[in-house]
């Protein structure tokens, strides 16, 4: 994927969705993201977590069985107390191994986070992956350009 998940008004075809917890503090922000364009922000006044989640699907490109990808995203958070904010991703095959990046806390600029992700054989030839972005705590948060990329067979 190449900024395919980028959150953005003008790329939701790979749009994040289900979203859960405390959503009221999450917005769409059409001009505080990473290249000044849109992301995605929770700015929570008390604890709160809030969890958006997407998968990859067959169209977009899909991503190949046996296969190891880095799954990465930026995040910009203030005054983030609490669990922090992070990324998660798995192999939505094979769902019962969850990969988090590391944890974001207190105050930074943007920084690139990242995790890996095998994607299991089976019998489709294309797989899926799932990706979260965790906000868990009181603060803010800002997700932008999310990337999934192929690193090598796994």
């Amino acid at each position: 994927f190449d900024k395919g998940f980028d959150l953005d008004k003008e790329s939701m075809n790979s749009h994040f969705f289900m979203p859960s917890g405390d959503i009221r503090y999450t917005q769409w922000n059409a001009n505080e993201g990473r290249s000044g364009r849109g992301c995605l922000k929770t700015n929570a006044p008390e604890n709160a977590c809030v969890v958006w989640q997407a998968a990859s699907t067959a169209n977009a490109p899909p991503v190949r069985p046996g296969r190891r990808y880095r799954v990465s995203v930026y995040v910009k958070t203030d005054a983030l107390q609490g669990g922090g904010a992070c990324l998660e991703a798995w192999d939505h095959v094979n769902s019962g191994k969850i990969s988090r990046s590391e944890i974001v806390k207190g105050t930074q600029a943007w920084k690139q986070i990242e995790t890996t992700v095998d994607v299991s054989l089976w019998e489709k030839p294309y797989g899926w992956i799932s990706v979260r972005l965790v906000h868990d705590g009181q603060g803010a948060s800002w997700f932008d350009d999310v990337e999934i990329a192929e690193m090598r067979e796994a």
